[in-house]
């Protein structure tokens, strides 16, 4: 599943994995995404890991929070 723009993803991270040019995110909610490497940074995804997340497409600029 890739991001569609102006849209986030909510849930808690489980996985993420390298594949290619891109990252794959895995959540709780057992949904995977596909972004390109490029626009986050794996170590920063890593530690957030069993994390409630929110990641939003805007435009190709992916932005990431953790969800309280």
């Amino acid at each position: 599943m890739k991001l569609n723009n102006r849209h986030e993803m909510v849930g808690t991270i489980a996985k993420v994995e390298e594949e290619g040019r891109e990252l794959k995110l895995t959540f709780s909610v057992e949904k995977t995404i596909e972004i390109p490497k490029t626009n986050i940074d794996i170590a920063k995804l890593k530690t957030m890991l069993g994390a409630r997340i929110g990641i939003l497409n805007l435009d190709e600029s992916y932005k990431i929070r953790v969800v309280k």
